[in-house]
Order: C-alpha cells, then structure tokens, then sequence
C-alpha cells in the first residue's frame, strides 16, 4: 500500500511540473527550416543551333525532345533535331532547306507537324524521316493540333488574317477572319473547349474559332500584344504569356459560359 501511495504521488509531482511548464508560456522548439535541393542543369552542345532560329522545343510521341537547328539564311543545313533526356543527339534533314520553323505540333497519326516559310507545313516521323506538305498560300507561323485531329495554323499574312486546317488527308480548308477583329494572327492554341484561341500580335483581341468555323474574339487591353498562348492546368482556362514594348507580363484569361 505504501508503494502504491508513493507511486501515485511521484505522478502527481511529474503532472504537477508539466502544467508549471506550459503555464510559463515556454513554446517548443522552431522546426528545422527544410533545404530545398537545388536545381542541378546540365548543357548539351548541338551543331548548327543559331540565334537566327529561334522555334519551340516539343516533347514527342516518343519522349524525346525535338526541335529546328539552322537559319533561314540558308548558309547553315536545315535540320530537326532529337535529343533524350539522356543527351543522346540526331539530326535529321527537314524538307525545306533554308526555311524558318515556326513551331511544333504532335499530330493525331503519330507523326511531328512544324509549319514553315516558304509555304510549306514540315512533317516528319519519330524515326526522322522528312516530307513537305506544301500550302496554297502564306507560310504557317504557328501549328497546334485541334480536337478534331487535324493540324490547325496561322498564316504569314497581316492583308489577309486567316487561320487554316489541315486535314490528314493533305487537304487544307481555310477560315478568314474579320479585320476588325484580328490584325496579325500569331500564335495558336487548341483550348480545353475544344476551339482554337488565337493570339493577335498587333490588336487587342484574343479570337476563338471552333472546329466548324465560328470566329468570336476577346478584348484584351490595347498595351497588351500576346507573343504566345496556350492552355492552363486546370483545364477550364486559358493561360496567355504576353509581351508589350513597355513590361512583360502573364495575362490569364477566364472563359465564362
């Protein structure tokens, strides 16, 4: 019995000296602030990859990165590169020497699209090899893939906006769009709504055209000249990267129904 009693006052005591402790408004410890690893980059050195040609880089059916290597001088060799995340190079020739690249798309067959001027849209196979598709017109600018499966562009001419579908049977269906609306479609993005957005380098609009031929546009402030569109994350907005001859911003861009 005396153990016992003597037990239970040495717990009463250790009780007694935790609430003295959390009376005295002591706090614990701080945590450890976390390291944040940091990034390690890693250069790989390509031939012929120049100032003068600046396209997009794209991750293709195969995982691999492709991209364009040359000017549009035609005193280097018109190239499509491939590299893996290893660093492992190949070059392939591209269709259409001497001509500029103006972006990149994965196409619904499995094959690589980039448009280019001349008129011409480049396409080539994950294992490099090459053709030219040529086009009624004006070069293509900027390429992307609609939700129909087709290759969607613009085209190099400010007298004539005008967006344009390849099919992947070689057909190209055109769609004017109204001046007033658009000055210089630039680059072109296949939205989570199934349209295709497309930036305005020179107009305060960003312009929707479905995949029938519906054109509606966007006001956006005049100061703004988009340089690039694309989807956001979420899946129900736009994400527009925007440049002016003053700042650079992000514009976001929310579709209502």
């Amino acid at each position: 019995m005396r153990l016992l009693t003597r037990s239970i006052a040495l717990v009463c005591v250790a009780f007694a000296a935790i609430l003295a402790a959390c009376n005295s408004g002591s706090s614990p410890p701080p945590a450890p602030t976390p390291t944040v690893p940091q990034p390690a980059f890693t250069a790989f050195a390509v031939p012929y990859l120049t100032q003068a040609e600046r396209a997009p880089i794209i991750e293709g059916p195969d995982r691999a990165l492709w991209f364009s290597e040359g000017d549009s001088t035609g005193n280097q060799p018109s190239l499509i590169g491939r590299i893996t995340a290893a660093g492992v190079l190949m070059q392939f020739p591209r269709g259409a020497s001497g001509s500029a690249v103006g972006g990149f798309t994965n196409g619904s067959d499995g094959n690589i699209y980039f448009g280019q001027q001349p008129p011409i849209m480049g396409r080539i196979t994950p294992v490099g090899v090459a053709s030219d598709l040529p086009l009624p017109s004006a070069g293509a600018i900027a390429v992307t893939t609609g939700s129909d499966g087709a290759v969607w562009f613009t085209e190099n001419s400010i007298s004539n906006p005008e967006i344009a579908r390849l099919d992947p049977a070689g057909n190209v269906t055109k769609f004017p769009i109204p001046s007033s609306l658009i000055t210089f479609p630039s680059w072109i993005a296949a939205g989570p709504d199934g349209a295709l957005w497309v930036a305005d380098a020179m107009g305060p609009h960003i312009v929707r055209v479905t995949v029938t031929g519906a054109v509606s546009a966007i006001a956006i402030p005049a100061a703004v000249r988009p340089s690039g569109i694309v989807a956001g994350p979420d899946g129900a907005m736009c994400g527009f990267r925007t440049e002016s001859r003053i700042s650079s911003a992000v514009l976001r861009l929310v579709r209502t129904p």
